[in-house]
Parts: structure tokens; C-alpha cells; sequence
């Protein structure tokens, strides 16, 4: 068979139907059109996809961006009934294992909640507009980020913060197919209102782009990497999986059902991938650092 227009849009009703979040959507399509650009007016063969997959193989250097486009591609191929054509994951080869990212520390956090405090100066030539809408960025993103150590939300799961679901104390967010709530400590949601106050937001999501449209993850994981450079932070050190993290490190001593909940997770297996806490007097600080 050969992929037409029609398929990717018969693609999109499918992930839409299965409850995938708007981002997941986003970057499904993104994927299947890099695809089917590839493939052209060809028919699907076993021939084609293993050029595609050298394709892969040349254009991208780490395997988790490499496994990314084949995670991608057999999804679609799924969606195909093409599982015969499923393409294999590339093997990390022995010898390069992956480095480990440094772990977010309370210094690290501290420089990103209060960055106004250690760079008042942001750039001499920054003036005027330009100047208010880098200041209005970085506000934003680390709002972001104080949101996230303190509830332990996904990035996917921003346009959910809404000014009605602050006002009322709680946020209801849809994960794939899931439903939680998300409850607002007073100090969060009294900067959430502050926030939506200055900005003029009076309905719908707080967190928007410049075009008025709710941020989508890949637009708040650039906004996180200017951040982390204007405070002296490696960009790549400063993911929501490591603020997640954060949040988890310093709950899971509390009750780990419940940071299960808040998390969003159905078992507990994803936090093998943690190593245990190792800082108690972190633990008991996280409330009094958010509520600088």
C-alpha cells in the first residue's frame, strides 16, 4: 500500500480516539509525515524500510533519537496493519554506555526560582519590548518549573492549568486515558492568580505563546534551555523528567502511594529508575524553598 494525505488524517482520528494528549499527537503526526515523505508514492516493502532505517542510522547520532524515529514509525505501521514491515531498534553497542545527567540539587532550584535575585542585569542591550518580553519569558518558565516540583505535573499537561482549575484549588488532567487531580498548595495557586493577574488572563489556559495558544512541551523545553543558560545551568541538566524527579525525591518519604497519584503513574516500577534519597533535610525543605 502507499500513503496518501488521507491516511495521515485517518492517522490523527485514531491517535484522537485513543485519548493521546495533544503534544503525543502532535509529535506522532510530525514523525508519520517525515515518513511518508520518505516513502513518496513507493510501496510499502520490506526493501524500503530498511533504507529508511539506514536512513535513520546516518542522519541522527544518539540512539535515543535514532529509537525515537523507529518507536515512531512502528506506531504508525501498527496503525498500517503492517506489522510484518515493523523496523528493529537500533543496539546500544558495548563499550558506550550511556552518562548519566547530573540530578537537579536545592542550589540548582534555588537559581531557578529566584533568578531575578542572581542575574539583575539580563543583557545591556536588551531594551525596551524586547527587554519586557524576555522578562515575561523567564517569569513564565519558572513559574513552569515551580508548579512542577510542587505538584509533579507533566509539561503535556500545562494547557490543563486553567484560571477556572486554580481558582477552584485543583487541576483535573487527562493523561492518555487516565483522570487525577492535581490539588494547589495556597502558596502555588496565590502566584498562579498573581500571574494570570499581570499577564490579563481572565479565562483558559495560563500558560500561552506568544500567538495565544497553549504552550506544547517542545515550546516550554526551549523556554526551560534559556533559562538554564541565563543562571549558569547546563540546558540539558534541566528536563521535566529531572524536575519530576526533584518532586518525587523529596515526597517519596511520605507516602508513596500518593506521590504514585500525583505523578500519575498506575505502579510503582517507575521509580526503580530513581535512586533512593539519599537528603532528608532536603525532604523537609522543599515546602519552606517553594514558599520563598
Amino acid at each position: 500500500m502507499t500513503i496518501s494525505p488521507s491516511t495521515i488524517e485517518a492517522y490523527k482520528n485514531y491517535l484522537v480516539s485513543k485519548n493521546r494528549a495533544s503534544a503525543a499527537i502532535t509529535e506522532h503526526l510530525r514523525y508519520a509525515n517525515r515518513f511518508a515523505a520518505f516513502i513518496g508514492c513507493e510501496k510499502l516493502c520490506v526493501e524500503l524500510l530498511l533504507e529508511y532505517r539506514r536512513y535513520i542510522d546516518e542522519k541522527y547520532t544518539t540512539y535515543n533519537s535514532k529509537n525515537a524515529c523507529i518507536s515512531y514509525a512502528n506506531s504508525f505501521l501498527r496503525f498500517l496493519n503492517e506489522t510484518e514491515l515493523l523496523l528493529a531498534y537500533f543496539e546500544r553497542k558495548r563499550g558506550s554506555a550511556k552518562i548519566k545527567t547530573p540530578a537537579l540539587t536545592e542550589e540548582d532550584i534555588t537559581k531557578l526560582l529566584h533568578y531575578e535575585e542572581i542575574t539583575p542585569v539580563i543583557s545591556a542591550w536588551h531594551k525596551g519590548r524586547r527587554l519586557k518580553k524576555l522578562t515575561d519569558d523567564y517569569r513564565k518558565t519558572s513559574l513552569v518549573i515551580r508548579l512542577i516540583i510542587a505538584t509533579g505535573i507533566r509539561t503535556s499537561e500545562l494547557p490543563d492549568v486553567t484560571v477556572k482549575a486554580v481558582s477552584q484549588g485543583y487541576i483535573e488532567v487527562k493523561y492518555r486515558a487516565n483522570m487525577r487531580k492535581v490539588v494547589l498548595s495556597d502558596g502555588i495557586r496565590n502566584r498562579l492568580l498573581l500571574f494570570a493577574k499581570d499577564q490579563g488572563i481572565t479565562s483558559g489556559s495560563l500558560f500561552l505563546t506568544s500567538n495565544g495558544l497553549p504552550c506544547e512541551r517542545n515550546a516550554v523545553f526551549r523556554a526551560f534551555g534559556r533559562l538554564a543558560t541565563l543562571v549558569d545551568i547546563a540546558p540539558k541538566r534541566l528536563t521535566s523528567d529531572a524536575l519530576r524527579k526533584y518532586y518525587n525525591d523529596k515526597r517519596l518519604k511520605e507516602n508513596i502511594s500518593t506521590v504514585q497519584t500525583s505523578l500519575g503513574y498506575k505502579t510503582i516500577n517507575y521509580f526503580v529508575e530513581y535512586d533512593p534519597p539519599k537528603t532528608e533535610i532536603l525532604a523537609k525543605n522543599l515546602d519552606a524553598l517553594l514558599a520563598l
